[in-house]
């Protein structure tokens, strides 16, 4: 629905991305910090980018967001249908190290 309402095209990547190295000009992820088996194979295939990458990381009690790879480029209120308040802070994170481990 989002990419229909901005007028963007959406492929759809089938199997496992997280083995791969994504060749895009950016990469944008979200919310992929919330549990440990994730972040631990997601930092390592974010890192092998050749472009950009941000990241949107929601407020949460619980966060795997490694320290010292990513660096805050923003702050945004936005609304949380799902969550336990009616809106949530989420910070915009820039890959600030591509030579993560």
């Amino acid at each position: 629905m989002n990419a229909r309402a901005n007028g963007v095209a959406v492929r759809v990547a089938e199997g496992d991305l997280l083995d791969g190295t994504p060749s895009q000009q950016v990469v944008l992820a979200g919310d992929v910090y919330y549990e440990e088996p994730l972040a631990r194979r997601v930092t390592p295939f974010l890192s092998r980018a050749g472009g950009d990458v941000l990241i949107g990381v929601p407020d949460r009690a619980c966060s795997y967001l490694p320290e010292g790879v990513f660096e805050q480029v923003a702050v945004h209120q936005v609304p949380a249908f799902l969550e336990d308040a009616p809106s949530k802070r989420t910070t915009i994170y820039r890959l600030s190290k591509h030579d993560v481990t």
